[in-house]
């Protein structure tokens, strides 16, 4: 008899974001185990996938929205930042604008634009296996989750595999830790959708430890 599949305690929206072609869906792909692929195309519009994660006796679901990049897709992706429990924010550590348009732009379009009153930020570098074509040191990104209060930084490579899962085990165990109000004692497959919840005003940061908080070819890049 096959064994049944454990309905998770909670479920929770995470939306990528991020300029075009940092990455955002070979991370996802990687996450899930997909094989990886430089010549994927760029998302158009929304898509998304799920994955469970077993934190403490805790199974929750993290429903991951990957996002467009590009700048005609922006009124579609803002519209997605409702109800998410948390963002992954992604940067291409070959490509410095990608950095500083995640400073300039995508922080502000968060707090603009998100609708939990205290939401975690995770920001992510992502193509660690391009090393040799680094433009943005680790030690900005670092600087940068110090400076913008997000709650974590990662580098990461999906072409590796490197940190993926380590990232994403960490957004669940955020999700459990801060939003504790919405798991169910036991598993429940209707309840807690990422669609229920609150619409307030955003912080980037956490207020205490309890309270964390054109179609183209090739948006990965010729790394990760």
């Amino acid at each position: 008899m096959a064994k049944a599949v454990q309905a998770p305690h909670g479920r929770f929206k995470i939306v990528l974001l991020g300029e075009s072609s940092v990455g955002k869906t070979c991370l996802l792909r990687t996450l899930i185990g997909e094989e990886f692929s430089s010549h994927v195309m760029s998302t158009i519009g929304i898509d998304f996938k799920r994955k469970k994660f077993t934190i403490g006796d805790k199974v929750i679901e993290l429903e991951i929205w990957d996002t467009a990049g590009q700048e005609k897709f922006r009124t579609i992706t803002s519209f997605h930042y409702r109800n998410a429990r948390g963002i992954v924010l992604l940067y291409d550590i070959t490509n410095r604008k990608s950095f500083d348009r995640m400073k300039t732009y995508w922080l502000k379009s968060i707090s603009e634009k998100a609708d939990s009153d205290v939401i975690p930020v995770f920001m992510v570098g992502n193509k660690l296996d391009l090393e040799s074509q680094r433009q943005v040191p680790r030690e900005d990104g670092v600087d940068a989750k110090e400076r913008y209060g997000s709650y974590g930084f990662f580098e990461t490579s999906s072409k590796t595999g490197e940190n993926v899962q380590d990232l994403f085990t960490e957004v669940a165990s955020v999700m459990v830790s801060m939003w504790k109000n919405l798991l169910t004692r036991e598993p429940d497959d209707a309840r807690h959708h990422p669609s229920a919840g609150r619409r307030d005003s955003i912080k980037l940061g956490h207020t205490d430890a309890a309270a964390i908080a054109d179609k183209k070819a090739g948006c990965c890049g010729g790394g990760s």
